[in-house]
């Protein structure tokens, strides 16, 4: 697929156009980028999470790039970690190093993690060899799963089957025992990224946390009255890119294994 130039007629392939960033033809006329942005996702996923097409983006404008943090044994198991302190498998490290490698080529004016272990060490692998300051904060933690951390979902249905029923009812405002919803993980983490966004206007900043937050967030984005829909998730490792421009938060691209 190729993008002509309205002025002049000159063909460039959709490829250079890095997650719909404008580049400027030989004849001087600015040629914008709107395509759809289904990279890393089957159709019928990318329907379903809400996905449809990517908001062109400017150099002026912000790119969070967010990864949720390489597996665990526990993520392997299917046991929740929540706000535990469960570091990386062999595999998760192995996944990390992938993802230094997908992004080599991006410059990150920052990087934000969880300050949970498993998003450190994530974090930490990609920007080997970096000169990026690395911010570890609270705000991209897991959700609090309070009772049922540790338990895998088996035995978090056979122990608290009207607790579940409620989540199924209202994933927003319903909370294991001890825990907090959702919605609490969705407002914490958006403050937080919304402050990253107010402090780097333009460039790329590096973003490492959990399936959690990054599944609400997303899930704000695509709905700005913060319903939490779609039926998707947010894999190990993968490159999931927003962007924050005066429109607002726009999400480029889901569950991809390059940027």
């Amino acid at each position: 697929m190729a993008i002509v130039c309205r002025r002049c007629g000159r063909q460039y392939d959709v490829t250079l156009f890095q997650f719909g960033r404008s580049i400027t033809c030989e004849c001087g006329e600015r040629l914008p980028r709107q395509a759809e942005t289904r990279v890393g996702m089957e159709q019928a996923e990318a329907e379903s999470a809400g996905v449809g097409y990517l908001t062109p983006v400017t150099d002026e404008d912000l790119l969070l790039y967010v990864i949720r943090h390489g597996q665990t044994v526990w993520n392997k198991s299917g046991r929740l970690q929540g706000q535990l302190d469960i570091e990386l498998s062999d595999d998760g490290r192995a996944e990390a190093a992938r993802v230094a490698g997908a992004l080599a080529g991006v410059t990150f004016e920052a990087a934000y993690s969880s300050d949970l272990k498993r998003c450190v060490e994530t974090a930490e692998i990609i920007l080997s060899g970096r000169d990026v300051p690395l911010f570890k904060t609270p705000a991209l933690r897991e959700e609090d799963y309070g009772e049922w951390a540790g338990k895998n979902y088996a035995e978090i249905a056979r122990r608290w089957p009207e607790q579940c029923a409620a989540r199924e009812r209202d994933r927003a405002n319903s909370r294991p025992e001890g825990g907090e919803s959702l919605g609490e993980v969705q407002a914490r983490v958006t403050a937080k990224l919304d402050e990253i966004a107010a402090k780097y206007s333009r460039g790329n900043v590096l973003v490492v946390t959990h399936g959690g937050p990054a599944f609400v967030f997303f899930s704000k984005v695509m709905a700005p009255e913060g319903k939490l829909k779609g039926n998707f998730s947010v894999k190990n490792c993968t490159i999931n890119v927003v962007a924050h421009t005066r429109f607002g938060w726009k999400l480029q691209s889901l569950n991809s294994l390059s940027p």
